[in-house]
């Protein structure tokens, strides 16, 4: 409190032009970082300048009042000033510090909530006396200041703390920041160590002759230094926002770009790579810094999350980047800025180009080879039909004469030499037969012919063409498949798959056996089965059932079987889209071969 008996016009007129500031700070404030930019700092700014221009304006009232109780008590209701400092430089300096995701509503509630309870207890002190002890005697003139009690110690501790604190960021932020940030936290630091200096002075009673506080008049300094920080160093225009994402000893370049695209941070790998160092880049618009590297450019002007891959040359080497753009927003989901990341791939870039280079040689080592490899298919083809040609054309006429000869012949022996010249001419006329179906069948050019059959019909004229040979071994065939069942396949090959199926099961199943025919149909196919009570097969025999040339019996030499059957219905099978198996539970205890053909084949 103060002395009235002087006049204080010169102080008066100081505080009166450092308010006008404050409250001119406070509205271009808000009317161009707020409503125009929704910059976070700016609301924390304008609060902040109008406490000060407050607390101002009424210590003007209180050194021109010459009632000390009108004073006393106006300086009771002014305390909102001082008091709601503390928490709206802390929120100041978090923002400004980029550690506003700290800044919960919770939070913030509390830090105003201690304030305002001990700004009601300031203004209830003729109540309890805990935040003045001797207020009439100021009042009534008999000592020259206040003396203060518990609650107003609680308060100034609390609120000096909150300062403290916000100024600790602000001073961390200086030694870890850079480029205009560092002359940014001085403008700060000036602004807001004068009062605090000059107000624990005087709490303190630092200096003993003074008897009323100038804080209020510090506030001319701050006005000044906030004013020459906004004109001179943009001071909350460009805040360090994201500040923990950018690390400086990053070894790719990354930089960060506010709502307005201007690059608000840097780190030393950008300025490097780009030749950037000794320029300052901070508050420069990223079209004016990038504007010889155009891909980089078309990227940001879309203005959206992204990943891009751009080469950037220089003189002397031509650099490939894996640029990431990303947003960054506030608690409040606000967008704020963009994060830009540029990672050099050009190492990665190299080694995919010679990957690329060695993939064309092995291409061309393979194409090369594959030809090789279908000539030699070509040749062996070639060489199969020409050889099977050979062999059939003079075994057709002796099939003929043979058959004439044996009929002319009358001598029991004569006659059974002739019947085993002739069985061997009909396996020699089946082999080379066989042998050009199962080479057709392996060609990629033959296509099957697909129509719509009855399987059932098919079938049975098979087991009757068999009814001789079943007879004779007193075999019984069931064919248990549904009349109606219509599929798709090529008749012809249709037959000679099943063909072989029945002939083997006959062929290996004893006298009095039972050969089942069964059809499943399935969710998209249909499996057929072929079972039987023969001999039955060990796991070694069904592993190599359908290779080529393969005889389950070896013991038996007859000359009817080629070992192309099984080879040549697996050929058939596939050459349907489907599958073939064969399933036994030992020797002596049958076979069920299983045929598995989709539906809908065209």
């Amino acid at each position: 409190m103060i002395d009235v008996t002087n006049s204080y016009l010169p102080l008066s007129f100081l505080s009166l032009l450092s308010g006008f500031i404050m409250i001119y700070l406070a509205v271009y404030t808000w009317k161009k970082h707020w409503i125009g930019r929704q910059v976070q700092a700016a609301r924390s700014t304008v609060f902040l300048m109008l406490l000060a221009a407050a607390w101002l304006f009424g210590f003007i009232l209180q050194i021109n009042l010459p009632d000390r109780k009108i004073s006393f008590i106006l300086e009771q209701y002014l305390y909102f000033g001082p008091i709601f400092i503390g928490p709206t430089w802390l929120l100041l300096s978090l923002q400004w510090t980029g550690r506003d995701r700290w800044l919960t509503k919770n939070r913030i509630v509390i830090l105003y909530g201690i304030s305002l309870l001990f700004y009601l207890l300031m203004i209830t002190n003729s109540l309890h006396g805990l935040a003045f002890t001797n207020a009439e005697e100021f009042v009534e003139g008999f000592v020259p200041r206040l003396q203060y009690g518990e609650i107003w110690w609680i308060a100034t501790v609390y609120t000096y703390f909150l300062i403290l604190v916000g100024v600790s960021l602000l001073i961390r932020g200086f030694i870890i920041l850079r480029h205009v940030y560092r002359k940014q936290a001085i403008v700060l630091l000036i602004g807001t160590l004068t009062p605090l200096i000059v107000n624990m002075a005087y709490n303190l009673y630092f200096i003993e002759f003074i008897h009323f506080d100038f804080t209020p008049l510090s506030f001319v300094v701050t006005g000044i230094v906030y004013f020459w920080g906004f004109s001179r160093f943009k001071l909350i225009e460009i805040v360090p926002i994201a500040r923990d994402a950018v690390f400086e000893d990053m070894n790719d370049p990354v930089f960060v770009l506010d709502a307005q695209n201007r690059i608000v941070d840097a780190n030393p790998a950008l300025l490097r790579a780009f030749a950037l160092e000794g320029v300052d880049v901070i508050g420069e618009e990223y079209t004016t810094v990038f504007s010889e590297y155009k891909d980089i450019i078309k990227y940001l002007d879309k203005g959206e999350d992204l990943k891009a891959e751009v080469s950037v040359e220089s003189v002397d080497s031509k650099l490939t980047y894996d640029l990431q753009i990303s947003s960054l927003f506030d608690s409040h989901g606000n967008l704020y800025g963009r994060l830009v990341s540029l990672r050099d791939i050009t190492e990665r870039k190299k080694m995919e180009e010679e990957l690329r280079k060695l993939n064309e040689n092995l291409e061309k080592k393979v194409k090369e080879r594959t030809s090789e490899i279908e000539k030699i298919l070509k040749q062996k083809e070639d060489f199969i039909w020409q050889l099977s040609h050979d062999l059939k054309s003079p075994l057709t006429p002796l099939v003929g004469l043979i058959s004439v000869f044996e009929d002319e012949v009358k001598d029991p022996r004569q006659k059974e030499l002739v019947s085993i010249m002739k069985r061997n001419i009909d396996y020699m006329k089946n082999l080379v037969s066989k042998t050009l179906e199962f080479e057709r069948l392996g060609s990629p050019k033959v296509k099957p012919d697909f129509q719509e059959v009855k399987p059932f019909e098919i079938i049975n004229d098979i087991i009757l063409s068999k009814e001789y040979v079943s007879k004779e071994k007193k075999i019984r065939i069931e064919n248990n498949i549904d009349k109606k069942l219509v599929l798709n396949v090529d008749q012809l090959q249709f037959r000679e798959l099943f063909d072989n199926l029945i002939t083997n099961a006959i062929k290996f199943t004893s006298e009095n056996g039972l050969i089942k025919i069964d059809a499943k149909p399935c969710k998209e196919s249909i499996v057929f089965s072929v079972s039987d009570n023969g001999i039955g097969m060990t796991k070694k025999q069904i592993d190599h059932v359908f290779d080529e040339f393969y005889k389950v019996d070896s013991s038996r030499h007859e000359l009817g079987s080629t070992g192309l059957g099984l080879p040549i219905c697996k050929r058939i099978v596939e050459k349907h889209g489907g599958r073939i198996w064969v399933e036994s539970p030992g020797k002596g205890k049958g076979s069920t071969f299983f045929v598995e053909i989709p539906f809908g084949l065209r």
